[in-house]
């Protein structure tokens, strides 16, 4: 849903952001590039980018394996 002409045209409509925040997402993401590079597009040159993602190694060292979903490409 969020890509290059979702962004462009985003920022068409209410300009560049300051900051965006992308919350557990990354990990559903097929390809983070094209994601990163559609952020990219619409935050302006003083910006700050925000990713929060599950650390695997947490995981696997506490035994949370309740986190492991299907719907989930990648674990960083």
């Amino acid at each position: 849903m969020f890509n290059v002409q979702a962004a462009e045209k985003i920022k068409a409509s209410y300009g560049e952001a300051d900051v965006i925040v992308a919350s557990s997402i990354f990990t559903h993401l097929e390809n983070p590039g094209k994601f990163i590079e559609a952020v990219k597009r619409l935050l302006t040159e003083n910006n700050t980018f925000i990713i929060e993602v599950e650390y695997i190694g947490t995981i696997q060292a506490t035994l949370q394996f309740e986190h492991f979903y299907l719907d989930r490409v990648f674990y960083y």
